[in-house]
């Protein structure tokens, strides 16, 4: 019995050579480039979110990528030498969206990063077999975000028009129906993206099955999408209703709304397979003369194998070594020095800045010779990673939610040793109409960047040579009487601040 298994897969390697080669590089592509699975899979596993899915998707892509293997049967697997420089193009894309912690761009680039290696390591005939396989995985990759504020509007504006025509009265505004005694507020988790990237992955692989013309595809896919679409609607009528009368919210307080949700989404499925049957089958030619083609008797293309496989585990491997040969600086523990003549006081409340992650972050708040408050702020990070990173969606010197920027400039400021610092000067109105002027920026190893974007590139960029140290440094003032003479004070409390954190950073270096 043992024998006969043995024969069967050597006879199986034996006659799809370039199946063979196209596994074990996708296998290499997914362990070199790994952090992106290893990132992507919390969202899978988060609960009631949008990705849920994600793990169920990630198993049928593999069942797909299987699947393919019978479509390479006859094809002679040979190293591409003009996909090389695509490779290593691709390959330190990836590295550098995901040094500068760019989620969503070094995980939408993993599919077209393996299918670049396919081409590279196996040629254009054999890659392409897997093209379908690798984008699968964007039903489970956080693209679709860009599609739910559009959604939002889109349910909005239909439950409106649905609401009337069921003879309710009813106003949209934005993303709220009013109804009479109540306000339904449509969130971006309602557009409906999650059950719209799984219709529309049903009717993919419903099109597969049939084994249909690729018009006809569209058609399905089209369907399955609109039908979504619609049912989402209806699922946020129903709400509506359940608000408008007593028994049905009883009844819907007892299930949540995703619960609801996804036995709506179950109707409308039913829905898609009753529609499906009218859709006529275009059958394309059958892959059985694929399948019976001789195997190739070409000669083994080893080195070209050997040349793919450095080329693709080159960057990450390289990249994963090089911050064990060194190591960061001691976080900053020295606390800013007061001005002379100046006076300490309590930092004031109003203006927090927000930042995770960082290895040391000091505040100071004190009244300068001229009685003027300064508020100061200063941070440190070393590496950066998902919730410990200098820029990020959810990190900023000033709360979008209280303060409203009125003016901005990025201007030059000289430091003791003469050196031009680029920096940020921008006044403000908070929540309570009070002004306020700030001047800030952020470093990457002592370097002044004033745009946010540009620190996260530059971050990412130093990190392939060594262990970069950013931070922020900024102060502020509450400026209601005289916005223009509080910004020659800022400046000289930023470029104080500046040497003193540089001074204080060198004699720590020293000492180390």
């Amino acid at each position: 019995m043992h024998a006969r298994v043995r024969e069967t897969v050597l006879e199986m390697r034996r006659s799809n050579p370039a199946w063979n080669r196209a596994a074990i590089l996708l296998l290499i592509t997914a362990a070199a480039y790994s952090r992106s699975w290893a990132e992507l899979w919390p969202l899978w596993e988060r609960k009631n979110d949008t990705y849920t899915h994600g793990t169920l998707v990630a198993l049928i892509a593999l069942w797909l990528v299987w699947r393919a293997r019978r479509f390479v049967v006859g094809l002679t697997p040979r190293m591409s030498l003009h996909a090389l420089p695509a490779l290593f193009l691709a390959s330190a894309l990836w590295l550098l969206a995901a040094n500068a912690n760019l989620f969503l761009v070094h995980i939408a680039w993993w599919p077209i990063l393996a299918f670049v290696i396919l081409w590279a390591g196996c040629g254009w005939q054999v890659a392409s077999k897997f093209a379908f396989p690798l984008g699968f995985l964007y039903f489970a990759i956080p693209v679709w975000e860009y599609l739910k504020p559009p959604l939002q509007v889109l349910a909005a504006t239909a439950v409106g028009l649905l609401t009337k025509l069921a003879g309710i009265t009813a106003a949209v505004d934005g993303p709220y129906v009013v109804l009479p005694g109540a306000t339904i507020y449509i969130a971006l988790g309602c557009s409906g993206v999650h059950f719209l990237s799984v219709a529309i992955a049903v009717g993919v692989l419903a099109g597969i099955f049939r084994n249909d013309s690729i018009p006809t595809r569209c058609l399905i896919v089209l369907i399955a999408g609109a039908l979504a679409i619609v049912f989402n609607w209806l699922r946020i009528l129903i709400i509506i209703f359940g608000y408008l009368h007593p028994e049905l919210r009883a009844y819907l307080e007892n299930i949540d709304h995703l619960t609801l949700g996804w036995w709506v989404f179950a109707f409308d499925l039913v829905v898609f397979y009753l529609a499906l049957r009218w859709v006529p089958a275009s059958e394309l030619r059958s892959s059985a003369e694929t399948e019976a083609a001789p195997p190739p008797r070409a000669r083994r293309d080893t080195a070209g194998f050997v040349i793919t496989f450095v080329a693709a585990v080159a960057l990450p491997v390289a990249a994963g070594i090089a911050p064990r040969l060194q190591e960061y600086p001691p976080p900053s523990t020295a606390v800013m020095p007061l001005p002379e003549g100046a006076t300490r006081i309590s930092p004031d409340y109003r203006w927090r800045p927000r930042f995770r992650g960082f290895v040391s972050e000091h505040r100071l708040a004190y009244l300068d010779t001229s009685g003027r408050v300064i508020e100061v702020y200063r941070n440190e990070y070393h590496r950066q990673a998902q919730d410990a990173e200098l820029i990020s969606k959810g990190t900023y010197v000033f709360d979008p939610e209280r303060f409203e920027e009125q003016e901005a400039e990025v201007s030059f400021l000289f430091d003791g040793d003469g050196v031009a610092i680029r920096a940020k000067y921008v006044e403000l109105l908070d929540l309570d109409g009070q002004r306020w002027a700030a001047v800030y920026t952020y470093f990457v190893d002592g370097k002044a960047i004033a745009d946010r974007r540009l620190v996260q590139l530059t971050t990412a960029f130093r990190s392939f040579f060594g262990l970069p140290v950013a931070g922020v440094l900024a102060v502020a003032t509450n400026c209601d009487a005289d916005c223009a003479s509080a910004r020659s004070s800022l400046e000289r409390a930023f470029l104080a601040a500046h040497d003193a954190y540089r001074s204080t950073r060198r004699s720590e270096n020293d000492l180390s």
